[in-house]
């Protein structure tokens, strides 16, 4: 659109310069028995201006006219208006050369200041307006100068586009040098110095110099472009080759370019372009079809440079309707790219892309790999928008099982998302050797990613590990400094142990646990264990109470027939922590003594330890207190007690 709409602009412009420069200096030929009059007074040049006024196609004036043709005309304040455009010119100075007669004009200085043009049409023709055919005046005209010392384009809203200037001289029309033409905009510079012949096949050798610039946005750096190339050759067969560099965000380091490439007014082939730096290696050929409004990219390469990853893309791009189709096919590829211990990778894949950005479609199949876990292969279907995604796994396979689900992510403010997963047959070996086994579940995401906020809900969790059953259900939070678990249960055989609270509150997370078969848990125990408790990791270190009885329990060569653990709270800095245990029939390789009692407690200002033991007549107790010099001395001042007994029941 951009592109025909500038071509139509442009020959608005050409068509209002020529006729007004046609008849200003035509009607000077016509008008031969005036031609003095014409020439050298003010008023030939008003009736000059007169007759521009009435053929132009729009609205044409001027504020002020002094001085003839001949000795040095000059206008102040012109403008034209027609519907598509308006064009300013804060002055205008023509003089003519000697030599001036009826079958050439011939113009030693023509010099416009401050012109500025404004596109007030910004509609789409149906078709592209081609170049003109021929810019052939009636007579010929000769500039041997032709100056725009500024000049501004502006769009509808009378916002700046850019900004240049103009040095150069044309010959009867044939011929155009130019000395130097500049035009600037915010993104950058770009120069142009040369020869154009207007003869057929209007032939071309310009150089042309570019530095253009992005403003570093907030997440990003800033991006350079610098380049020197060439135009030559016709018209409808040029070509164009150039080299140059790029730099910043995303690429980082400078990278170098070359491009060699041919074109006409209807299309631009790029035979080659490649791209080498420390961030990216590119290679690509190109075709762009100005007429049909389609750019064709093929055999396009990406390689990150000391990595594996690689990736080819053929695709297709309908410009007038903004629509994209291609194919891209990947090896090794990791993110991140570089210098970061990859989070995912994939070691090869292939996806399909087509649609614009307000609807677009990619189907694949590739294989992935997070941080820490095994491959998987997945098909998937992804269809969304400028908003967000929407995507659809029918068919995954990872860990011996199979899995599938849907996906849906906004990425714009929070970047919300969820997610729908389900799996079977998932192997468990390769992610704990030591719990074999297989599972089944249903489980739903949801939240945000800025900030991060993740909620889980397992609706249903079952298998077997160690040849035991095992399944779950439950919710959970992770939101910050959050981690919320809601009735979240997990069984496996005869045992279970549930969570329920915010292991970050101050209260903590209570959870409950249930052992009717330790053995299946830890090889070669036996017996049953049941205790409730709560965490809290609201403090520097976590706080821990919790109350638990075990009997008949058993593990190597240690046997206790009951053990009962009274009170355990750990503390943080400031508190104090206390563990007291009552084991009866604590057995060691056929060794028993009847009663154990522990009874330990530690803080800051103070260490106590108290043992109670039971064997037969005899017990024992110890204590040992101690207190620290200074609250950094690495040690303490430790008193003991000690006091060996018969019962009373062995006396009698």
């Amino acid at each position: 659109m951009a592109h025909s709409l500038y071509d139509r602009d442009l020959d608005t412009v050409k068509r209002t310069v020529i006729t007004l420069v046609i008849v200003l200096l035509l009607a000077l030929v016509a008008a031969a028995g005036s031609v003095t009059w014409l020439l050298y007074s003010t008023g030939g040049a008003r009736w000059l201006l007169g007759q521009a006024q009435e053929r132009v196609p729009g609205e044409l004036s001027v504020e002020r006219l002094d001085g003839s043709l001949a000795g040095g005309l000059r206008i102040e304040g012109l403008r034209f208006a027609d519907a598509a455009m308006q064009l300013e010119a804060a002055s205008i100075r023509v003089t003519l050369r000697a030599g001036f007669g009826p079958l050439t004009v011939r113009v030693r200085d023509l010099q416009l200041d401050d012109v500025r043009y404004r596109i007030m049409d910004v509609s789409e023709p149906a078709e592209p307006s081609p170049p003109p055919e021929s810019l052939a005046l009636p007579v010929p005209v000769e500039v041997d100068r032709f100056v725009v010392h500024r000049f501004t384009v502006e769009d509808a809203a009378g916002e700046d586009v850019f900004e240049g200037g103009l040095d150069a001289r044309f010959t009867a029309f044939e011929r155009l040098d130019i000395e130097r033409a500049r035009l600037e905009s915010e993104p950058g510079a770009l120069d142009v110095s040369g020869r154009v012949e207007r003869a057929p096949p209007w032939r071309l050798d310009l150089a042309v110099a570019a530095d253009l610039r992005r403003t570093a946005a907030e997440d990003g750096a800033p991006f350079r472009v610098r380049f020197d190339g060439r135009v030559e050759g016709p018209l409808d067969g040029y070509r164009f080759s150039a080299a140059g560099t790029l730099a910043g965000d995303p690429l980082g380091d400078e990278h170098r370019f070359e491009l060699e490439s041919s074109g006409s007014t209807a299309r631009l082939d790029i035979g080659s372009l490649a791209v080498r730096g420390p961030a990216v290696g590119l290679d690509t050929r190109a075709l762009l079809d100005w007429t049909a409004q389609r750019l064709e990219l093929g055999g396009l390469r990406l390689v990150v440079p000391e990595s594996e990853f690689a990736a080819d893309a053929d695709l297709t791009v309908d410009l007038a309707a903004g629509r994209l189709a291609g194919e891209v096919a990947w090896q090794g590829f990791a993110w991140p790219l570089r210098d970061e211990p990859p989070q995912v990778t994939s070691q090869s894949g292939r996806a399909t892309i087509s649609g614009t950005p307000d609807e677009w479609t990619v189907d694949g199949r590739a294989d992935l790999a997070a941080e820490g876990a095994p491959s998987a292969e997945v098909q998937f279907r992804a269809t969304g928008d400028r908003h967000g995604l929407q995507a659809e796994i029918p068919e995954g396979a990872a860990l011996g099982g199979t899995f599938g689900g849907q996906l849906t992510w906004s990425w714009e403010d929070a970047q919300a998302f969820s997610a729908e997963v389900g799996f079977k047959g998932l192997e468990t070996t390769a992610l704990a050797p030591d719990w074999p086994g297989r599972l089944d579940g249903e489980v739903s995401l949801s939240g945000e990613l800025d900030p991060l906020v993740v909620d889980v809900d397992v609706a249903r969790l079952q298998g077997q590990m160690r040849g035991m059953p095992v399944a779950g259900e439950g919710r959970a939070q992770l939101a910050g400094q959050r981690l919320r678990f809601d009735d979240f249960e997990v069984r496996a055989g005869g045992s279970r142990v549930t969570l329920q609270g915010d292991a970050y509150a101050e209260a903590g997370m209570a959870f409950e646990l249930e052992v009717d078969d330790p053995g299946a848990l830890l090889p070669g125990a036996a017996g049953s264990a049941n205790g409730r408790g709560t965490i809290s990791l609201a403090g520097p270190l976590p706080r821990l109470a919790v109350d638990l009885e075990g009997t008949d329990l058993a593990w190597a060569e240690y046997r206790v027939d009951r053990l009962v653990l009274s009170s355990a709270s750990l503390a943080g800095p400031g508190g104090r922590s206390r563990l007291e245990l009552e084991g009866d029939g604590v057995a060691r390789n056929g060794q028993t003594l009847e009663t154990v009692n522990l009874d330990l407690q530690w803080s800051a200002a103070e260490q106590v330890l108290e043992l109670a033991i039971v064997q037969g007549p005899y017990g024992l107790t110890a204590r040992a207190a101690g207190r620290p010099k200074d609250p950094n001395a690495p040690l303490a001042d430790w008193s003991w007690s000690c006091l060996l007994y018969t019962s009373d029941a062995a006396d009698e």
